[in-house]
């Protein structure tokens, strides 16, 4: 029939295939595929009876017996449709890509198209016609010449050729997954692997195929975000978040288990949509004075936190029967980026398919887990903390305020903190008394949420008479005792600070200078992340972690190798007899300081013995390479009293430009006629600078009339550093260097 039918991506073998197509052949394909399911049909020839046969009665994509649809996938990437679409992605990888360096890519990238390592040889360019027929890479073929590999710039030629042909086709070309899976776990013999991206798919691609196809292999397969402790050997840490202010938590006896109170305000909720949490009953008799139980977080409360804290909704809206992808609504990026936050919060409790599963299902799916915040609430909430609250409202002091004020242990209190998260301050709250609102605002929203009453402390006569009552003080009156004791001291201070002259106020005005200039700065990180957004301020913050920093010296080896080479290279002309006598010629001044620099006492001990060796060869024809040697030893012995200097002894160049007969125009660069090395020519134009002359490079400076006019001062100054640099050198022990480049 007509239109797009065609399989993009190839991930595992007999399991699964993603086939791209219009809505008519996908629903022919679901067909054939469930009536294969029931009865059976392997020849193509009954295949292609069915094919015929099949009465499509609707297009709309529906999930078969061995078909899946993908919502909110509109376009058919690497299908032959998007073929029209090679040459303009082509010219825009032409205009980014620079000339690439073959070693980097060769057996160390796979591309997509092929499933094979990077390879710049005749044989691979064949494999990339095969798939492509590309025009590019046929002209290649065509004027492969095996001899040209040898020359670098050949092969980056070739290898830049070959990259942007595999990436321009890639674009329209199918996903061979399991080729590569073949040759990660059948070649190569990978047995760790890690993948980097939003979500696991690869490794769950990957654990399939060594399940089902490659029984006999075994691999770690990690995932950034989900194994990151892993990947970077990180020992568990404790908690982020901190609990050292919570008090202890006196457990509730049996039968005063806390009810629900009658008169809390529940969350709205959409229509027709089950509500996230049981109806609350309504509390009865004594108990509704009855401690309140620390619990653990539920797994389930956990996601819809999240889920709503990520799509900015309040926690009502979110039903615990919608699945995550019914949720995103075909968004794909913003699925992959709920499901990266699950498994970083679960780790690899997720299950396959967790975005199909309703949210109920998912929670049961994980089970339990450590009962309080993990480590993606756990930043989301000291985030919150940071950005949000005014200053000296601390997540410490927070926590301490719910033990005392409400009641609420470490664990009730993380649950509480997960409400929080979804009713997160638009803009940073400016006091403690906002700040205190707002949480009391959270406090209730989750009693009602969990059905709980908060504990109305009493003194002591109220509850003298009940049977089993706890005795309680109430914080109020703790809290004016306490402040009566600071008042006392801070008097009995005062009279020894002014009895031994000591300006106590000197620090609380210093200190009242310093929180203005902390306001203004405050006020100012918001402005910019009002106008950036948290993901921005979020991701330019410095990532550079000292335990992660590694020192490599390897100049030590460098130069004894360095040494070495010069050497055997000398006794090889020797044995030519081509060697000049005059050793140390212009072109080795440079291989000589490099040496000296890299200069310590094992390269000294290195020539010394080569020498010592060359001399009792007795051989008449070695004695230029034991000068050579002998002098080495004598520059690197002298460098180890300096320090390495920067010391420019190329030849100076100039242009030289030739017109043929024929009009055509070349241009190369020669060395300079009477002027071998820079300290020459260098020279030349000082000594036309003592004889009033302009020299042809020179600095300028801006007159008061706008004018640049010819300097002499600066130019000397110029000058006599580029003297410096070419005569004695330049050292950089004690400065830092800022090196840009690509």
């Amino acid at each position: 029939g007509e239109g797009l039918i065609q399989v993009v991506n190839y991930n595992v073998r007999n399991n699964q295939y993603v086939v791209a197509g219009s809505l008519a052949n996908l629903a022919v394909l679901r067909l054939v595929l469930d009536d294969m399911a029931i009865n059976g049909c392997s020849d193509k020839l009954s295949i292609e009876q069915m094919v015929e046969q099949v009465q499509v009665t609707s297009e709309t994509p529906v999930r078969g017996m061995a078909t899946i649809p993908l919502t909110g996938i509109n376009v058919p990437f690497h299908s032959r449709l998007l073929l029209e679409g090679v040459a303009l992605f082509r010219d825009v990888l032409q205009a980014k890509v620079g000339m690439v360096e073959p070693d980097t890519l060769e057996q160390r990238y796979i591309p997509n198209l092929t499933g094979m390592p990077f390879e710049v040889s005749q044989e691979y360019f064949k494999l990339v016609y095969d798939a492509t027929k590309s025009s590019v890479i046929k002209e290649a073929l065509n004027n492969w010449n095996d001899a040209l590999l040898d020359v670098p710039a050949e092969r980056s030629r070739l290898a830049t050729i070959l990259l942007t042909e595999l990436l321009s086709y890639q674009l329209a070309s199918p996903v061979q997954w399991i080729k590569t899976q073949d040759y990660l776990f059948n070649i190569a013999g990978v047995q760790h692997m890690v993948e980097i991206g939003p979500s696991p798919v690869l490794c769950g691609m990957a654990a399939k195929t060594l399940e089902a196809v490659l029984k006999s292999k075994r691999a770690e397969l990690l995932h950034i975000e989900r194994d990151h402790d892993a990947i970077y050997y990180v020992q568990p840490e404790s908690k982020i978040l901190d609990n050292s202010n919570a008090a202890v938590t006196v457990a509730a006896t049996p039968g005063t288990e806390p009810q629900p109170e009658a008169s809390a305000k529940p969350e709205s909720k959409p229509a027709n949509s089950e509500p996230s949490q049981p109806p609350p009953q309504p509390q009865v008799g004594s108990e509704a004075n009855a401690p309140i139980a620390d619990q653990p977080v539920p797994v389930l409360d956990v996601i819809l936190a999240i889920i709503a804290f990520k799509a900015k909704k309040p926690l009502g809206d979110i039903s615990i029967q919608q699945s995550i992808k019914s949720l995103v609504a075909g968004k794909s990026t913003f699925q992959n980026e709920l499901l990266g936050d699950l498994q970083k919060e679960f780790g690899n409790k997720i299950p396959d398919k967790a975005e199909e599963m309703s949210l109920k299902e998912l929670a049961s799916a994980v089970g339990s887990s450590g009962g309080s915040l993990g480590k993606c609430t756990q930043p989301f909430v000291a985030r919150m903390f940071n950005s949000k609250m005014p200053g000296g409202f601390s997540l410490a002091q927070t926590r301490s305020t719910l033990q005392t004020s409400y009641g609420l242990g470490p664990l009730r209190q993380d649950a509480l903190f997960l409400v929080a998260l979804t009713m997160e301050p638009v803009s940073r709250l400016t006091s403690e008394a906002e700040a205190s609102a707002w949480l009391s605002t959270v406090a209730q929203t989750y009693a009602a949420r969990v059905g709980i009453s908060y504990v109305v402390s009493s003194g002591s006569t109220g509850g003298a008479g009940r049977k089993g009552a706890v005795p309680a003080i109430s914080s109020a009156e703790m809290q004016k005792i306490r402040q009566q004791e600071v008042a006392h001291i801070q008097q009995q201070i005062q009279v020894l600070a002014r009895y031994a002259g000591i300006d106590l106020l000197d620090g609380t005005r210093s200190a009242g200078r310093e929180k203005a200039v902390s306001a203004e700065l405050q006020s100012e990180l918001d402005q910019a992340k009002i106008e950036l957004g948290d993901e921005f301020m979020t991701g330019v913050l410095p990532q550079f972690d000292a335990r992660k920093a590694r020192h490599f010296d390897s100049y030590w080896n460098w130069a004894r190798q360095d040494a070495y080479e010069w050497i055997q290279q000398a006794i090889a002309m020797c044995s030519l007899d081509t060697i000049r006598d005059k050793h140390l010629d212009l072109c080795n001044a440079t291989r000589v300081q490099r040496l000296k620099n890299c200069a310590n006492a094992e390269l000294l001990e290195l020539l010394s013995g080569t020498a010592k060796v060359l001399r009792t060869s007795n051989n008449s024809m070695l004695e230029p390479v034991v000068q050579l040697v002998d002098t080495l030893h004598k520059a690197c012995q002298q460098a180890l009293e300096n320090t390495p200097v920067y010391c420019e002894l190329s030849a100076p160049m100039q242009p030289k430009t030739r017109i043929s007969a024929k009009g055509d125009v070349s241009y190369t660069e020669i060395a300079r006629k009477n002027e071998p090395t820079y300290a020459a020519f260098i020279e030349r134009i000082q000594l036309a600078m003592l004889s009033d002359q302009v020299p042809p490079i020179h600095m300028s400076k801006q007159t008061s009339s706008g004018q640049w006019m010819y300097n002499r001062e600066f130019t000397s100054v110029y000058f006599d550093g580029l003297s410096n640099i070419a005569r004695q050198g330049v050292s950089y022990v004690g400065k830092t260097a800022l090196v840009t480049g690509c």
